[in-house]
């Protein structure tokens, strides 16, 4: 009777496989599916990434020359300005004091660096 059971139960086990197997393929298929959707968010996120890192870039390097400039610029001045600057076209003469004046130029001469350092890597982009 054992002999009888087995042979009975055998077309039922086939199927169970191939049912286990089926289930086992789709579960692959979704997964393959998963893995592509967070490869594209994963490319996305990393293209995103380094469109930051190379904007913090430029901005670094355009504040670190027109910083470096206006340093420059304000001791040289600071060297060769020993007298105010009289203005005698006001009707009091004023004069400016030299560390005005100084700071002044320096700080246009690191506005212009930094503008044009901006303006070149910009376009080197």
């Amino acid at each position: 009777m054992k002999l009888i059971n087995l042979n009975y139960l055998s077309p039922g086990q086939d199927l169970l496989e191939q049912l286990i197997n089926t289930i086992r393929g789709l579960v692959e298929i979704e997964q393959a599916k998963i893995d592509q959707e967070n490869t594209k968010a994963l490319s996305i996120t990393e293209k995103a990434e380094e469109e930051r890192d190379k904007s913090l870039e430029r901005t670094i390097s355009t504040l670190g020359v027109g910083l470096a400039a206006g340093g420059i610029a304000s001791s040289i001045t600071s060297a060769y300005i020993e007298k105010p600057l009289t203005l005698s076209y006001l009707e009091k003469s004023q004069s400016v004091p030299p560390f005005i004046l100084a700071f002044l130029l320096s700080v246009g001469i690191a506005a212009i660096a930094g503008f044009i350092t901006w303006v070149i890597t910009k376009k080197r982009k």
